[in-house]
Order: C-alpha cells, then structure tokens, then sequence
C-alpha cells in the first residue's frame, strides 16, 4: 500500500515538472542522454592493440597431425601482409611466420599477428571484428584472400618470447621408427627375433656435423657424434637363447647439443616435444630424417 502511494506521488510529481516542455525539448533531451550513455560505453570499450601467437591448423578443430597446415599453405603468408578497416589503418598484419621442419608434408608452423582490437575494460577481453581473443581458443582470421586457422598460444602487447637453453641429449634409432612395416611384419622381426639396429643406407648417411635448422635458419640441433656397431637379431631355438650378427643392419647411437625453449618449467624441443628420457624427437636435416629416443638429458649453461 505504501509502495503504490510513494509510486503516486513521484508520477504526479514527473508529470507536473515536464507537463510544459515540448516534444523537440523533449527529444534534444533523450538526443543527450543517448550521447551521454554511448561515451560511457565507448569508454568502457576502448581501441588498443595487440600481438596474437598462433599455432597453425587447417581447421579449427583438435590439433591431430592430420590438421597441421601444409607447406603448400604456410609459404602463403608472408611477414608484412596486412589488412585495413574502413578507416585506412592497419586492422590485421603479419609479423612473423615461424615453422619447423618435420619431415612430412603437414608443418609444425606458428604466426604472430598485429590485431587492432576493441578492448572491454570491464571484462579485460580484447575482441576482433565482434568476437573476444581467447587464450586456448580455436580462432580464424581472414586476411585479403587467405584464411588463418589455429589455436590461440598467447595475447600480450608484445611479441612472445620464451627462455632458451642448450642441452646435451644423448640417444638410440629405435629399428621400429625407421621402416615402413605391416603388424605382422614387426612383430615377426622385433618380437620374434629381436632385431637391434636400423638399415645400413640409413646408418651411413649419420655423420657428426649434421645440423637441423629452424625457419629463420638458425641452427636447433646438431650431431656431435655418432657410435655406431654392428646390428643383431636374438632368438631362441631348441629351447637355447642366442644372438648372432646382422649384416644388413648397424645399431646407432647419438650425441646431440640442441637448443630448447622454456615452457612452465620444463623445457620443449620445438615447442612441442619434452627433454625426458624415453621420448623421440625428430631430427631434420637435408634429405635426411630420423626420430632417436632420449636415453639421456644434460644442461649445457
């Protein structure tokens, strides 16, 4: 009952203050208030500028190997590619495209972007053409006739980058990663028979000095030395255990130094693959490819 006098009184009290002012007084009224509300909002939302770290994928969907981008896709964008807004200025430019060799026709590649943005000061989210920048997410940007698809590593107002170190990484040709064989056809040889050592074509071509290189060129690795013995097959016949000598093969084992990047607080060798024992990593170099597993990790600073 109390809230519907109160209500009375502050509806008479409205009506008798504007019962004389005009409809253009009026609308120069709600002309401010509208003026008013929409600084208030632009303030809330202010322009600024970032710098956008991808990890390149075909699609955005789960980074599987089968979604890493094509080389064919990767030699498309180019540092200094750039789109404008309506203003003329700079909404969307290249900064650097960084890949690793894998091997395979599908690259290991990363981008950094210069992103004009809307800034949210209430929500702390930068947003492009609408749509909030995200750590984490699946993003796609369209820059003239390319699309750009990946995963969003990093947002900051300044490149992204990470503490180096090098190591001295010791290890193993695991046979298993270095031919092409059917179910039955491995566990017939490495089962079986036990086989040690990858082929002799391959073994020949692993020389000290072998270096891998990254996308600027810089080096990432490189064999320092390489021991190399004669390959073997173990099986048990007659209820006896033997092994004996394999002329086709050589078992192989590598020094490595290469340089390793700090992520949280382990370090990755191309971003992606930990310095532990007992994980592979691939070494690219000239036509030559091959995948050792880490027996053993040493710090070199």
């Amino acid at each position: 009952m109390n809230r519907s006098r109160n209500f009375d009184k502050y509806f008479t009290l409205f009506t008798k203050r504007f019962k004389g002012v005009g409809w253009l007084d009026a609308l120069g009224v709600a002309i401010f208030f509208f003026i008013l509300f929409s600084g208030v909002f632009f303030l809330l939302r202010r322009g600024s500028e970032v710098i956008v770290t991808m990890r390149l994928l075909e699609r955005n969907s789960p980074d599987f190997y089968f979604n890493l981008p094509r080389h064919f896709y990767v030699e498309n964008l180019r540092p200094g590619m750039k789109e404008t807004d309506e203003a003329g200025r700079n909404a969307l430019e290249i900064l650097e495209v960084f890949s690793y060799p894998t091997g395979e026709i599908y690259q290991e590649a990363y981008i950094t972007l210069r992103v004009k943005t809307v800034f949210n000061k209430k929500t702390g989210q930068h947003s492009f053409n609408g749509k909030p920048l995200l750590n984490g997410d699946y993003y796609t940007f369209r820059l003239k006739d390319i699309v750009i698809n990946g995963i969003i590593i990093d947002i900051s107002d300044k490149p992204l980058v990470r503490e180096k170190k090098a190591f001295q990484v010791e290890g193993y040709l695991d046979p298993t990663d270095h031919e092409v064989l059917t179910t039955n056809q491995e566990i017939i040889l490495y089962k079986d028979y036990g086989v040690t050592g990858i082929k002799n074509y391959l073994a020949e071509k692993i020389v000290p000095g072998l270096k891998m290189y990254d996308g600027k060129g810089e080096v990432i690795a490189e064999v320092i030395s390489a021991s190399k013995l004669p390959g073997r097959r173990s099986m048990a016949q007659n209820n006896q255990y033997f092994t004996v000598s394999d002329s086709e093969r050589v078992e192989v084992k590598l020094t490595f130094e290469l340089t390793a990047e700090k992520i949280n607080d382990s370090f990755y060798f191309q971003k992606l693959t930990p310095l532990l024992i007992g994980r592979k990593f691939n070494f690219v170099s000239g036509y030559l490819s091959i995948k050792p597993t880490i027996t053993s990790v040493k710090s070199l600073d």
